[in-house]
């Protein structure tokens, strides 16, 4: 069983749009694939790719969750916010931390 990585565009307090996309338990160890998808995803949805920084991939691997806002991107983006969430196949849990 696969990792599943989904995003949600936020307009206001709802989910105007999401997308979702299998990927290797790797994900942590290889920034490459992380990026990869990231794109994948946003292409997928027909928005920009926004700029990643690494506090997102450290909130997507401790907290399996990262939210950007429209300052994350360098094109126009019309939604509140966009939030990248990371099911983990092998049921590990988020880290309190």
């Amino acid at each position: 069983m696969k990792d599943r990585l989904w995003v949600s565009l936020w307009r206001g307090e709802r989910i105007v749009n999401s997308a979702s996309l299998e990927v290797s338990g790797e994900l942590s160890h290889d920034e490459g694939q992380l990026y990869e998808a990231v794109d994948a995803l946003c292409q997928e949805l027909d928005i920009a790719r926004p700029v990643w920084l690494s506090k997102h991939s450290r909130e997507l691997i401790l907290y399996s969750r990262t939210l950007l806002g429209e300052s994350d991107f360098v094109e126009g983006f019309p939604y509140k916010a966009l939030e990248l969430e990371w099911f983990r196949s092998d049921g590990e849990k988020k880290s309190k931390e």
